[in-house]
């Protein structure tokens, strides 16, 4: 059990009283907990870390206690005890205390040349310990830890970035030795499956006695060829097994291997870090590394084969989120049946193979014997990869994971009885090839029939050359479905459902694109004819967070087949979570979060009607959704350039090269006029200074195509911008009214003289943060793929001439102000026009604000998105998630979301002829830092006859002690639920009612406090109001 110093510290920093993510040495381990076995290796008092205590965050493991007889113990001591940790993947934090003391260590260690090295902080003495302070519950969970030490976290020093890394190179390096992609590879899963029966000691010391053969290192390093292959024919007798076999019976690539391949694997073997040739890393225990992980190779053997198939290797985090998808109100998961038609790595088969075998354990209340766990494996994991390759290596981690703690009677078994050998896999339970593996070959025998309850898969996001035919195409011209640009992925989710049993359930990764694309609206409408959604999770703004190489964001979407009557029917009531979680500082833990804050309730058929919906639901609400259908009421962009109406053209420059034109034009009508080359348009204002016009470039003798529309808009006035990246989220629009061409890598809207101003102020109003706030909440690229403005984004903006204004004149009068302002600029010189652009910028926008009729909320709304919201959308790697929206917010914040939410709550009253008057009254930590919290009470008190006695004004306190007498009040009453109650810091999304008072508790974080959280805050107290009623009156 945990000593006394360590139950100390669990008390003092606030993590005793968590009994569901607290395990001890002394308690059972929860056998269906995703990870059990790496917490058995860290907890077990007589394995080798043989830790106090581990804390987990949302079922992540995450802080290590070590007591104090490891404390006591020199610096190797610790050393070799995170080298252990380090070498699972999952703790972040390790905790060395005694009775006095705490000393805090990262588990990471820093390759030379990235840091010298990781410095643990000074000890921290008892009486400094508070349960949100340094180390503590709410440190950890909030993730300052993170802040404080940035170096402690950083993804590329994780084992399965090294072993990802290293195995890459070392496949590199045997293809230089003239073996091929598919042999070097083949070689190297060999070493790892081997390296793992040797250190999990199923090949033990004695076996290799008996067996009179000798551990692979050491034949690997004495360059013994022979002893090689007598290893492997060994052990292929005993274990069978399809990895073990080898590609080619009649020569095996060992046969094959010079002195420079022996010294590769030698050096792999040896802690050596191929890349830099360094002998710095710490050694590969595969007693600890976990299953998954070395599943992960997958990314690192496919390389060039991965992106012409399309697949990517699933992050262990992402996988097991899957799982937990796909087994939720799942009755009896040792019933389910699940296939993964393009099983890859089998990352999702394995960990959904480890939680079955959980489950079966703590039923038993055993482990289970290798005959019982092959029985299960055999019997519900089923899947299948046009990749033999692949599929080799799906069988290597089941494997890995039916040897995972066998009992020693077990491996004695395995290893001497004849019959009692690993399962035959390859050609049973996954089907391999063009032929039998293909998920879209007729011969495919699991695709064909509805037989498998779950089917899993990430499979590959593939959009095939025009040119190139496949297996897809062909099944999906008999199929007749609706598709999307011939995305490989999008046919898979439309066959999946033909695999699944009536009521059987989908959990896909599927490329963000297939549903939030404007390109893609046929695909959603005929997908959701045949699939019934009931979670979407948008990754999104995860893009460059997930998936170390792919270049788009995916979503994770869980559904079932429409069969029958529901084919081809949307009821009008039916809905979906529509999740879509943002980057924290959760991530750099390795844990992704599904804060409830960022659920959306979506009508199934609002988004078949339109995909974008789900766009501005991304970073959005209802609200956001309603503003933007009443500002494009009067009118938008593409009125002006398509229809009858048109009067503008919107199209980009000249192409210089054009393969499908053979008698390209002279550029000679162009040399007359100036040339605006891209690079002018990065300037910070609206309107384009003529020293950044160049002459027509001299090297240009001919283009693509010059006709009469083409030449009319290098004259005239016009705005004109770069279609292409924009880091910083806004549209550099420039007017011009001076002759001069430019190249496609400029668009451009173009319209007549008595147009001017108004194109002026079109010109001001793209770069406005009204146009910022549209990008944020309806531009799909902007969100999920690149930082890019293209003209067909500018297309669908709210736009619209005086004319069609409530106040005509008005509207002429605002239009003439914002054109005279570019004037101003144009005749100053271009240091000046910056800072006289800035000093106008305020009353311009004013001036934008009143053009399109927003009130003064909105404005607040929209002001607070570009100044919050902008700066944190999609960051660029883990070094941009500690963003100004993670930080705490200020106490004017605060203020301001209290009054936000209760004017809101007034108008819902008022609106729907309720009574009472409302107080909002906030209290939170006294300093305002991410670990306190604040509890927002919602109180309803009798009224008077006058109007103003039915409103109150909200008040804010900051008293910690006042924070903690309302949590303990609610935790006595048992009124919060236990998720909670274990983990405050989720809290966000929890109404908790109380008498005539509703309670919300939420973290010091700057995103919980904005005036949208205030409106979303309302909504759901409204929500939770008439849901109380409604189960009331059936109840009645």
């Amino acid at each position: 059990m945990p000593g006394r110093n360590v139950k100390k510290w669990l008390e003092a920093l606030g993590y005793a009283g968590n009994s569901v993510s607290l395990h001890t040495n002394d308690a059972a381990i929860c056998a269906d907990h995703p990870y059990a076995s790496e917490l058995h290796d860290l907890l077990s008092p007589t394995g080798e870390i043989r830790a106090s205590a581990v804390f987990d965050v949302e079922g992540l493991p995450t802080v290590c206690f070590l007591g104090a007889a490891q404390r006591s113990g020199d610096h190797s001591l610790i050393e070799a005890l995170r080298q252990k940790i380090w070498n699972q993947n999952l703790i972040s934090i390790v905790l060395i205390v005694d009775d006095e003391s705490l000393s805090a260590v990262p588990v990471q260690k820093l390759r030379p040349g990235r840091s010298q090295s990781i410095a643990p902080d000074a000890p921290m003495p008892l009486s400094s310990a508070r349960p949100d302070g340094p180390y503590s519950i709410l440190d950890i969970q909030s993730g300052d830890v993170q802040q404080r030490h940035p170096d402690w976290f950083k993804p590329e020093e994780r084992v399965d970035h090294y072993l990802l890394r290293n195995l890459g190179e070392a496949v590199a390096r045997l293809e230089k030795r003239n073996f091929s992609r598919a042999v070097a590879q083949y070689v190297m899963g060999q070493v790892l499956f081997i390296s793992y029966l040797e250190h999990r000691e199923i090949v033990s010391a004695s076996y290799q006695q008996r067996r009179k053969v000798r551990p692979l290192p050491q034949l690997i390093h004495d360059r013994d060829r022979q002893g090689v292959l007598r290893l492997l024919k060994q052990l292929k007798k005993d274990f069978n097994g399809d990895f073990l076999e080898p590609e080619d019976a009649a020569e095996t690539p060992w046969s094959l291997l010079d002195e420079d391949g022996f010294e590769t694997l030698d050096s792999f073997l040896s802690r050596v870090d191929l890349a830099a040739n360094q002998t710095s890393m710490w050694n590969y225990d595969f007693r600890f590394i976990p299953v998954e992980l070395i599943s992960g190779i997958y990314e690192s053997f496919l390389g060039d084969q991965q992106r012409q198939l399309g697949a990517y290797y699933t992050p262990r985090n992402l996988a097991n989120l899957v799982i937990e998808q796909a087994f939720t109100d799942s009755k009896d998961i040792l019933a389910e049946t699940i296939y993964d038609g393009a099983c890859g790595s089998g990352i999702l088969l394995t960990t959904a193979f480890r939680r079955m075998l959980g489950v079966a354990e703590r039923r038993k209340g055993s482990q289970l014997m290798l005959r019982e766990r092959s029985e299960l494996l055999c019997e519900r994991i089923f899947g299948s990869d046009v990749s033999e390759a692949a599929c080799r290596i799906t069988a290597f981690s089941l494997y890995l994971s039916l040897l995972e703690r066998l009992q020693p009677a077990d491996i004695v078994e395995l290893q001497e009885s004849e019959n009692v050998t690993l399962p035959r896999l390859l050609g049973r339970n996954l089907q391999a090839g063009e032929r039998d593996g293909d998920f879209f070959s007729p011969k495919n025998s699991f695709a064909a029939k509805p037989r498998f309850s779950i089917f899993l898969s990430n499979p590959p996001w593939k959009e095939p050359k025009r040119d190139e035919s496949l297996p897809s195409d062909r099944w999906a011209q008999e199929a007749g479905i609706l598709r999307t640009r011939r995305q490989l992925a999008g046919d898979f989710a439309y066959r999946a459902l033909e695999s699944v049993q009536d009521g059987g359930r989908l959990c896909l990764i599927l490329p963000v694109s297939l549903f939030l694309a404007p390109t893609s609206s046929e695909f959603v409408r005929g997908w959701l004819l045949r699939a019934r959604p009931e979670r979407i999770i948008n990754f999104g703004d995860l893009r460059e967070l997930l998936f170390t190489h792919a270049s788009h964001a995916c979503v994770v979407i869980l559904a079932r087949p429409r069969r029958g009557e529901e084919l081809d029917h949307i009821p009008v009531d039916e809905v979906f979570d529509y999740f879509s979680p943002k980057a924290d500082l959760s991530l750099a833990l390795g844990r992704i979060t599904l804060h409830s804050g960022e659920r959306h309730t979506v009508q199934t058929q609002a988004v078949w009607t339109d995909n974008r919906r789900l766009v501005t639901l991304t970073w959005g609400g209802p609200y956001d959704l309603a503003l933007w259908a009443q500002l494009r009421l009067r009118g938008t962009f593409r009125e002006f350039f398509q229809g009858e109406k048109a009067r503008w053209v919107r199209r980009k420059g000249f192409h210089r090269h054009d393969a499908s034109v053979q008698r390209p034009a002279s550029s000679a009508p162009l040399r007359k006029a100036l040339f605006i080359p891209a690079s002018a348009l990065h300037s910070d204002v609206p309107v384009l200074d003529r020293s950044l016009f160049t002459p027509f470039p001299q090297e240009i003798k001919t283009v693509a195509k010059l006709g009469a529309e083409l030449v009319s808009v290098f004259q005239g006035p016009r705005i004109v911008f770069p279609d292409g990246p924009s880091p910083e989220l806004t549209v550099r629009a420039t007017f011009t009214a001076t002759p001069a061409s430019f190249m496609s890598s400029v668009g451009v809207i173009s319209g007549p003289a008595a147009d001017e101003d108004l194109l002026r102020f079109a010109t001001v109003y793209l770069r406005s943060n009204l146009v910022r706030y549209f990008l944020v909440m309806n531009a799909y690229q902007v969100l999920s793929e690149r930082h890019r403005v293209s003209l067909r984004d500018v297309e669908g903006f709210p736009f619209f001439s005086p004319e069609r204004h409530n106040d005509p004149q008005r509207a002429r009068q605002i239009v003439k102000e914002v054109a005279n302002v570019t004037r101003k600029l144009e005749v100053l010189s271009t240091i000046e026009q910056p800072h006289a652009y800035d000093a106008a910028h305020p009353q311009l926008q004013e001036l934008l604000y009143g053009y399109f009729g927003l009130d003064a909320g909105q404005r607040a709304l929209v002001q607070e998105t570009v100044d919050e919201l902008l700066p944190s959308v999609q960051p660029r790697g883990f070094v941009s998630i500690n963003t100004s929206l993670q930080s705490p917010p200020t106490k004017r914040m605060v203020e301001r979301y209290s009054a936000s939410v209760q004017t809101e709550l007034e108008q819902w009253r008022d609106q729907m002829g309720g009574d009472g008057k409302l107080q909002v009254q906030v209290t939170a930590a006294s300093e305002l830092r991410r670990t306190g919290f604040g509890v927002v009470k919602f109180a309803v008190h009798a009224h008077g006859k006058m109007a103003h006695e039915r409103n109150a004004r909200p008040t804010v306190e900051l008293n910690d002690r006042a924070v903690l007498a309302l949590v303990e009040m609610l935790k006595k009453k048992s009124l919060l639920p236990t998720a909670v109650t274990e983990n405050l810091y989720f809290a966000a999304d929890v109404v908790i009612r109380v008498d005539q008072c509703l309670y919300l508790i939420k973290p010091l974080v700057r995103r919980y406090w904005l005036r949208r959280t205030a409106l979303r805050d309302a909504q759901r107290v409204v929500d939770s109001v008439h849901s109380a009623a409604s189960r009331l009156a059936e109840g009645a």
